[in-house]
């Protein structure tokens, strides 16, 4: 007989919003004294820092997953992170003194700023880490110059070597009081195939709803693939551009010229939740999606899009650098709120009741 196959479901439970992704998150170590106060302010205070890169090829991970049984738990790695990049710093023999060396060869070099950079190979004499040292306010201004110095330096050398160079996790450590900040961007877990809707993919034919609705989560899938914050925010954005400005007039002239009492009412009710402060910013609590869009994600979106060539037609466009940490930080800030908005807006205008599929019984009835 043939065997029947088992498939997995994965609780529903709402993920903790400080590893939800995608985004980026931070921690914050301070070590304790013998009365068990903070050493040092959870922030930072004004001295020096030692600010740490580690570079990974595309496709690897930076947190160390821990266990992989119905779920995957991952814990947040520490300076001692190995490295790896499509450039090679070394031979290989090179990158260590002797195999039961403490430190391994380091090349420095300087920083347009004249910041010294260190350039550290894993063990196979590739670019592992590259770090610098340097006096700060704080840890969020530590990072944020180190950043761009560092980010500056790898863009020359990628363009040169043409080859990709990917700052994949940092770590930022208060030289007096040892206090380190990590930072990481928010890796994705399992889901089952049990979660799909009425188990809809195996035995049984997946629900097609349309080219419009494919064309979209095609995007929409773009940007989960995406190791690149910058194209995910596009990428989402393109979805809730295409479905606020377009579709959706679209469709709902359809439906009112047919019978207005079948719009939906959700378009009223698309709002950001009021108790989610640690998942998005929290000047959106309790904002329409409309409003989000084109306050908040529209003019990013666009200074992402012209970050090269200034748009002279579009006033909330300017040119900047990827390599600014300001920019990156501000995408990083916002990537969960298009997440959120380009993912409501598709399930409820493909769903039964939802514009498009109202849209489309009226264009189509069925005989």
């Amino acid at each position: 007989m043939p065997r029947t196959h088992r498939v997995p479901r994965y609780a529903e439970s709402q993920e903790d919003p400080y590893i939800e992704p995608p985004g980026y998150s931070y921690g914050t170590f301070v070590g304790l004294d013998k009365d068990e106060q903070p050493l040092g302010n959870p922030q930072g205070s004004p001295g020096e820092y030692e600010a740490q890169f580690t570079l990974l090829q595309p496709g690897q991970v930076a947190e160390k997953v821990v266990s992989s049984g119905i779920t995957r738990h991952w814990a947040v790695q520490n300076e001692k992170i190995e490295g790896d990049s499509h450039l090679a710093l070394t031979l290989p023999k090179d990158a260590r003194p002797s195999s039961n060396a403490e430190a391994r060869t380091v090349i420095v070099v300087q920083s347009n700023d004249g910041m010294e950079l260190i350039l550290e190979p894993n063990r196979d004499g590739r670019l592992s880490k590259v770090s610098a040292t340097l006096k700060a306010e704080n840890f969020s201004d530590a990072e944020s110059r180190a950043y761009y110095e560092v980010s500056a330096f790898l863009s020359n050398l990628a363009f040169e070597l043409d080859i990709p160079l990917r700052i994949a996790h940092t770590l930022i450590k208060e030289t007096s009081t040892k206090s380190v900040r990590v930072g990481f961007v928010r890796q994705f877990g399992y889901k089952g195939a049990g979660n799909l809707p009425e188990q809809t993919l195996l035995g049984r034919r997946l629900e097609r709803k349309g080219q419009t609705y494919e064309a979209l989560t095609s995007i929409y899938r773009e940007a989960l693939n995406s190791e690149s914050p910058f194209y995910q925010f596009l990428c989402f954005c393109r979805v809730i551009q295409r479905l606020k400005e377009l579709l959706r007039p679209r469709w709902q002239k359809t439906i009112v010229s047919y019978d207005k009492s079948l719009l939906p009412s959700y378009l009223k009710q698309e709002r950001f939740p009021k108790d989610e402060a640690e998942r998005f910013p929290a000047e959106l609590s309790g904002k329409k999606f409309s409003a989000v869009y084109d306050e908040r994600l529209r003019p990013l979106r666009n200074g992402i899009g012209h970050v090269f060539l200034e748009d002279f037609e579009d006033s909330s466009s300017m040119e900047r650098s990827t390599d600014e940490h300001e920019f990156i930080n501000e995408v990083y800030s916002l990537l969960p709120a298009a997440h959120h908005i380009a993912r409501a807006m598709l399930k409820n205008d493909f769903a039964s009741g939802g514009l498009a599929q109202c849209a489309l019984a009226i264009e189509h009835p069925t005989p």
